[in-house]
């Protein structure tokens, strides 16, 4: 496999720059979590509940059915961002609150992650029913990475170290923001061009995790344009911490053409897309 075939440079800008990379850490960061997972044989079909304990279990709530590949596939049914369904913004508005409060308050992963969820309201009467809808969001991770504190005994800084930026190599230039305490799994991490690539390049070569728990992170897990939110409608089909590309213009608002899915081509929004 070829190595960098091409680089640029500017007066402000070269490939070691290191820079917020805002949605683009949700590629990573889900790996991180599914590669912790994966090595502790815990299946991303288990509901949330198993793990966090002060998630409802009540069964006329449909949040207790709730399971880690939903949330790390932004199919809670949950309204958590502005960005999920601008219907519904004034719920968002309301995890959003009690995230920033909680994290400038000191609160760590786990207790943020809680206040998050508490701020919203009970499902008995859903919203969207899990695994039915696709609303983009950021602060849903926050949840698996609470679960994924249990599972391990750790912290979730501790589990981003091992599974992505020390595997990778790209520590300790790259690292999110807030690490140590309450990193923000979804947008947080900050990293250059030329330790990012690192990233990709052990993804293609498996490098990082194993190549089933690759697969199953590449698909595509709603494939109906009815199943996508109203504010992410044009972004395209999600699959696990990742999206599946389709060039020259795609927009979801048909089915996704079958050349697309041949192609087989993924990506993670940034500025400008990180695809392979």
């Amino acid at each position: 496999m070829p190595g960098v075939l091409f680089e640029y440079s500017n007066v402000d800008m070269h490939p070691d720059v290191v820079l917020q990379l805002a949605s683009g850490s949700k590629w990573p960061g889900v790996t991180a979590l599914m590669g912790c997972f994966a090595a502790n044989n815990i299946s991303i079909d288990t509901k949330l509940s198993k793990y966090l304990d002060w998630w409802t279990t009540n069964a006329s709530d449909s949040r207790s059915n709730v399971t880690i590949r939903q949330v790390l596939s932004m199919t809670t049914g949950m309204i958590t961002d502005p960005g999920g369904d601008g219907v519904f913004a004034e719920i968002a508005n309301l995890s959003v609150a009690a995230f920033e409060d909680c994290d400038l308050e000191g609160g760590n992963t786990a207790q943020c992650a809680r206040a998050m969820y508490e701020a919203l309201p009970s499902q008995v009467v859903p919203v969207y029913l899990p695994g039915t809808k696709f609303l983009y969001t950021t602060l849903g991770f926050q949840w698996t990475a609470a679960v994924a504190e249990v599972v391990e005994g750790r912290p979730i800084g501790d589990i981003l170290n091992a599974y992505v930026l020390d595997k990778a190599g790209m520590s300790p230039d790259c690292s999110w923001s807030n690490q140590d305490v309450n990193p923000l799994i979804g947008a947080g991490l900050e990293c250059s061009a030329r330790k990012l690539d690192k990233f990709v390049h052990g993804m293609l070569v498996d490098g990082i995790v194993s190549t089933k728990t690759r697969l199953e992170m590449e698909t595509v897990q709603l494939t109906e344009p009815s199943m996508y939110g109203s504010a992410s409608l044009y972004w395209g089909a999600y699959c696990l911490g990742n999206w599946l590309e389709c060039l020259n213009n795609y927009r979801l608002k048909r089915l996704m053409p079958s050349q697309c899915f041949r192609a087989d081509r993924h990506g993670a929004l940034l500025l400008l897309r990180l695809s392979y």
